[in-house]
């Protein structure tokens, strides 16, 4: 019965609007205020979550979705997640459960190896967890210039400064694809700065996947103790996070590689980018528009240019408030609501050096081209609506 739920949520949800329009605390109106005593049958149960739980949904799987990263759901996915949940896995050490342990270094070691990653990058047993207080960490600005990406100069002469200061540099942060821009940070030339001050390098990937391999925190109590663990012959995924539970969410993604395959997979990626670089063609086709930061993976980041808004002032003068950053920011903003608003498509915004930019990310399963064609006339129209009419500056 939960499956056919499923099934049909999946063929009816381009019917919702895409972003939830449910105000704060609706729930809470429509609930008992206490739990049931008595069971209530599966059908009331699916019936009450059609009627209220679904209202309350961002729907992350609509193909309008078009903001954050979305999550992507497939069908072997969700066997997948069926399989590992009704299991019931906890694989905190391996002997709470053996496959959870070895089948993830397995199914690990074969994405590495599709991503080429040196042999040193696969599965080796030995990272544990760290921790570096908040106080001794360091943000480096990065700028337009170099698309947001963090340069090997800022780096070093962060690093100067830090040794200068009696302080000893020791880890660093670099990332492949940030959230809000998917910029790249040049990733040897940081390493070549890095490995003269004996620094350790965790390559990042907000928008990918992450490498970390740390040496400092172990939890050992006597109650987990046991033969295995003690030989130092297998891993204890424990001492690689701080929660001690884990799912066997390694099975979710065997299932997933085996049931499409890794050709098929770059097909589903190579096609997000390539809905991406449409969407970046047809907002260059607009001259109020422009792409603020050159386009990464299939993230388009753009926003209305202040010529734009500029034509919105009555006698088309430019004003003090026009040409502030402020005011630029307040109309894209309004431009971001009323795309939401209309419930038919979903995007999210970032702040990059003081800018508002509308973020739009294609990586939804079910989104086609067609989908890209109808985002993009939605903003068009709501860029209209706005643009038509007074905008009241800021003081």
């Amino acid at each position: 019965m939960v499956v056919d739920f499923l099934a049909d949520y999946y063929c009816n949800v381009t019917n919702y609007p895409v972003l939830s329009q449910v105000a704060p605390n609706y729930l809470r109106k429509i609930l008992p205020e206490s739990a049931p005593f008595n069971p209530q049958p599966i059908e009331a149960i699916l019936q009450d979550v059609q009627q209220h739980i679904i209202p309350g949904i961002t729907h992350w799987l609509s193909p309008n979705y078009f903001a954050y990263f979305p999550s992507s759901a497939s069908t072997a996915g969700i066997l997948g997640e069926m399989l590992s949940t009704g299991l019931s896995v906890n694989g905190f050490n391996w002997a709470s459960s053996p496959a959870a342990t070895e089948l993830e270094s397995i199914v690990m070691d074969w994405i590495g190896q599709e991503l080429k990653l040196p042999e040193a990058f696969l599965f080796s047993g030995k990272a544990q967890i760290a921790g570096i207080h908040p106080k001794n960490l360091l943000v480096i600005e990065t700028y337009k210039s170099t698309s947001f990406a963090l340069s090997p100069e800022s780096l070093l002469s962060t690093i100067l400064l830090d040794v200068e200061n009696g302080l000893i540099p020791c880890f660093l942060c670099a990332t492949v694809g940030t959230t809000a821009t998917t910029a790249i940070d040049p990733i040897w030339p940081l390493c070549n700065v890095a490995k003269k001050f004996g620094i350790w390098v965790h390559v990042d990937a907000a928008y990918a996947d992450r490498v970390d391999y740390t040496k400092s925190l172990t939890t050992y109590p006597s109650y987990l103790r046991n033969k295995a663990s003690d030989s130092k012959q297998v891993i204890d995924y424990k001492d690689w996070q701080i929660a001690l539970s884990k799912k066997f969410n390694a099975l979710k993604l065997w299932i997933v590689l085996r049931s499409y395959g890794i050709g098929n997979l770059r097909n589903f990626i190579r096609n997000y980018v390539k809905m991406a670089k449409t969407f970046e063609e047809l907002v260059k086709m607009d001259r109020r528009f422009e792409i603020f930061v050159p386009r990464t993976f299939s993230l388009v980041c753009f926003r209305l240019k202040q010529s734009a808004i500029a034509t919105v002032e009555p006698n088309h003068n430019e004003t003090k408030a026009h040409q502030n950053e402020d005011f630029m920011n307040q109309v894209n903003s309004k431009l971001l609501d009323l795309i939401n608003g209309s419930g038919k498509v979903f995007l999210t915004h970032a702040v990059v050096a003081g800018a508002f930019v509308l973020r739009c990310v294609f990586s939804a399963t079910l989104t086609e081209e067609k989908h890209v064609i109808m985002m993009w006339k939605v903003v068009q129209e709501k860029a209209n609506s706005l643009l038509d009419k007074p905008i009241i500056t800021l003081s």
